[in-house]
């Protein structure tokens, strides 16, 4: 389809990104504090509802993410207050 071309080149411009700077996948945005696939995943869920991007793109990239360090997940901190 025509969705998958360009999720594809954006899946490997992703994958270039990380292959020149892996530490980036570990590092906290200055703003919001959030790691980079929380980033992508707070971003998608505001914008992506009013574009016309596709559904899948930003659970992709945010898979994509995790996948290249899983062990991101075992770095969160969960609120010991509820």
């Amino acid at each position: 389809s025509s969705v998958e071309s360009p999720l594809k080149e954006m899946l490997e411009f992703l994958d270039g990104l990380i292959i020149m700077y892996p530490e980036a996948l570990q590092r906290r945005d200055g703003a919001t504090r959030l790691y980079p696939f929380l980033q992508a995943t707070a971003v998608a869920t505001e914008y992506v509802p009013q574009t016309h991007v596709p559904d899948e793109l930003p659970l992709t990239i945010t898979y994509q993410l995790l996948r290249q360090d899983p062990t991101m997940l075992s770095n969160l901190r969960y609120p010991t207050h509820c």
